[in-house]
């Protein structure tokens, strides 16, 4: 055999078992491919499905995002109103905190006030206990002495205008008074003009030049007639009895059980003796009414009538 053909056939029986083991590498590597690829398209379908979960979860989750957005917008909305009423009722809060200082300084002030009040009622009322005790005794000795008193309006003879700023003079601005007005001065008319008006228009005329005075009218022991005249309480001598019935004036000795007197006001008395019973029962010369009988009248009653 020729050498060189035995070596082409031995090459070429080498490329051919080359070949074989070539292709038998490359069916071996095309199955293994074959299992990867399979492998792979199957990692491939888990993957897509996962995939589209994950979408699903991310559409589902935006829309959870879109749904917490909107809450969040309407949270933060609502916190605003709500900071805003916050701050609105911490203004009205400090606003009543104010009013609530200011009441209470009111009220302390009150109380203060009440306290005061309190005290000044008890004072009141010991006072007024007191002056009702000095009345009481007051009126129990104007009873023993047959005096009662009266409001001028109760005045049932004659009509009295009284001067509310009317107060009581002293026994000097008394006797100044009587010797200018001039009462005692008008005629005397019986049942027309008589001690009734002359001791209203000396009332009237006291009253308006500002000397608080009253009407007096007086009772006699066993006569039907009395007599009608005034008096003031003067601040610094007590009550003084004016008889203004036909001139001149006259100081009055007015007292139950005892003769009714006048004596001429600057002729004999004086201030010290006006109510001095010592005095009166001294005087031999005065001026007095008669009686029914002809003697002198004893009162039984005196009415004041203030």
């Amino acid at each position: 055999m020729n050498k060189g053909l035995l070596a082409g056939i031995i090459v070429l029986a080498l490329a051919l078992v080359g070949t074989v083991i070539y292709g038998m590498g490359v069916i071996k590597d095309k199955n293994t491919l074959s299992t990867e690829l399979q492998s792979v398209k199957s990692e491939l379908a888990s993957a897509q499905g996962e995939l589209t979960s994950t979408k699903q979860s991310m559409t589902s989750t935006k829309a959870e995002l879109d749904s917490t957005r909107a809450t969040l917008t309407s949270t933060q909305s609502e916190l605003t109103a709500t900071r805003d009423t916050l701050t609105s009722t911490q203004s009205q809060l400090y606003t009543t905190n104010q009013t609530l200082a200011s009441k209470l300084v009111e009220l302390n002030s009150a109380n203060d006030k009440y306290a005061s009040a309190q005290k000044s009622l008890t004072t009141a009322q010991d006072t007024l206990t007191t002056t009702q005790k000095k009345l009481a005794a007051a009126q129990d000795t104007l009873n023993g002495l047959g005096i009662t008193v009266a409001s001028s309006v109760e005045c049932y003879d004659i009509k009295l205008t009284d001067n509310q700023t009317a107060r009581n003079p002293t026994w000097k601005e008394l006797k100044d008074f009587l010797a200018k007005d001039k009462t005692e001065n008008h005629a005397y008319i019986a049942n027309e003009y008589d001690c009734s008006q002359f001791s209203r228009d000396l009332h009237n005329n006291a009253e308006a030049a500002g000397i608080r005075t009253s009407e007096v009218q007086v009772y006699f022991k066993n006569e039907n007639v009395g007599h009608a005249l005034d008096a003031c309480l003067t601040t610094d001598y007590g009550l003084i009895y004016v008889d203004c019935t036909g001139a001149p004036d006259k100081i009055d000795y007015v007292k139950v059980n005892k003769v009714f007197k006048g004596v001429q006001v600057d002729w004999m008395v004086s201030a010290a003796n006006a109510r001095n019973d010592v005095w009166w029962d001294s005087q031999n010369m005065y001026y007095y009414l008669k009686s029914s009988t002809g003697g002198q009248l004893v009162t039984s009653q005196i009415r004041i009538f203030w």
